[in-house]
């Protein structure tokens, strides 16, 4: 099945609009059916159970608009219930589900959010206990700034390299408690490699459990004063810039940049973390507010030589044009055994598309051009740029 984009769905390029107005429909009737079985939904939240609610979710939520795990419980503090509908792991689907969260209707009682939020110390105690089956233990930790600019976790307890199924109670609470007190967006965006390690005498400073919320928003606070204070296009052209040459495996289609054998970068630490496995986050590299994106152009039917002619003119006009404007410049760009590559740093996105859209086209680039993103989560969003761009060749 094609994948529908959500938040730049109102942009250029084709879709089928058969499963677009179906799938519309279906967000309507959700919300529909959530209003009309609101007492119902209630009551069982003040039951406890869920019954209902599991074959309610299934009906009208997973098996009709898409599969996300949701939680409902009553916030004691504001008097208020609460829906959280979130895809977990599945990053891809956080514009869906930001598009459905912006569609609820304004209920008094409600609340409606698109990830688990952060709670007290004390509750995330009993969250740990409730969902990893045991009370939580004495665990410490200490971290360090990964490489993608994130806050990496090592949590400490004694015995459990001896104890297997210890070993995986610590690994599960510690997840718990991350998720729990931090806040399901700051533990997807912020927080890199977590590891479980066997307390020793030797061990680094650690820190208890307790702390952990206020050493992750400082640890967060740091990392975002050593971001450039500037946006990327007021030096992009003064930086020091990397070239890469890569020995990718041929194939018949590409995602994202797998195809590329030759690149160039202004930003080294940025473009490995895009290149990997690894999640990406633009804000994780700009204070500002920056979006971090890529035109990519099918070669498929043009000679190599007079296509990579073209982009570098596309990518020099390109340049200038969003300098000129003041929103972005170019970041770096390569080659691809089908696909030719230029990477933008975007200080004013809705700005920059239309101007994006007039350089390429004016210039003649191919019908599929896409810009498409290396956040994680908007990696199924793109935007064309002709009307009649098709869409580009995704991840399932």
């Amino acid at each position: 099945m094609e994948h529908l984009r959500w938040k730049f769905a109102q942009e250029l390029g084709v879709e089928d609009k058969q499963q677009r107005d179906y799938l519309e429909d279906q967000i309507s009737n959700w919300w529909i059916a959530f209003y009309q079985h609101e007492a119902k939904i209630i009551a069982e939240v003040e039951a406890g159970t869920t019954v209902f609610l599991k074959q309610f979710m299934r009906e009208h939520l997973q098996s009709k608009i898409a599969d996300m795990a949701w939680e409902i419980g009553f916030d004691h503090e504001h008097n208020i219930y609460q829906l959280v509908l979130t895809p977990e792991n599945n990053l891809p689907l956080r514009p869906l589900v930001a598009l459905l969260i912006s569609r609820a209707p304004k209920l008094k009682n409600w609340s409606f959010y698109a990830y688990r939020q952060p709670i007290s110390y004390q509750l995330s105690e009993k969250t740990v206990h409730l969902k990893s089956g045991e009370p939580l233990l004495d665990l410490q930790f200490n971290g360090t700034t990964g490489k993608e600019n994130n806050i990496e976790l090592s949590f400490y307890y004694p015995g459990i390299k001896a104890d297997k199924s210890l070993y995986n109670l610590v690994v599960n609470q510690a997840f718990f408690m991350l998720e729990a007190y931090l806040g399901e967006e700051i533990l997807d965006k912020w927080i890199g490699m977590i590891e479980v390690l066997d307390h020793s005498e030797n061990d680094p400073l650690l820190l208890p459990l307790s702390d952990l919320k206020i050493y992750v928003d400082t640890q967060i606070i740091m990392i975002r004063n050593n971001l450039p204070d500037q946006p990327y296009y007021t030096f992009s052209e003064d930086s020091d810039w990397m070239l890469y040459e890569l020995d990718p495996p041929e194939a018949e289609d590409y995602l994202r940049q797998e195809d590329l054998y030759i690149a160039r970068t202004m930003n080294p630490d940025l473009w490995i973390n895009v290149q990997s496995d690894l999640p990406f986050y633009s804000e994780n590299y700009s204070r500002l507010g920056e979006t971090f994106c890529y035109l990519k152009m099918d070669g498929k039917f043009y000679d190599e030589e007079s296509f990579f002619e073209l982009k570098t003119e596309i990518e020099r006009q390109l340049n200038q044009a969003l300098l000129d404007a003041g929103y972005g410049s170019v970041i770096g760009s390569g080659t691809g055994f089908r696909y030719q590559y230029i990477d933008l740093a975007l200080h004013r996105l809705k700005a920059a598309v239309p101007l994006i859209q007039r350089v390429t086209t004016r210039l003649g680039t191919p019908r599929s051009t896409w810009l498409l993103f290396f956040d994680t989560t908007l990696e199924r969003e793109w935007i064309g740029m002709y009307e009649d761009t098709p869409g580009p060749f995704l991840a399932d």
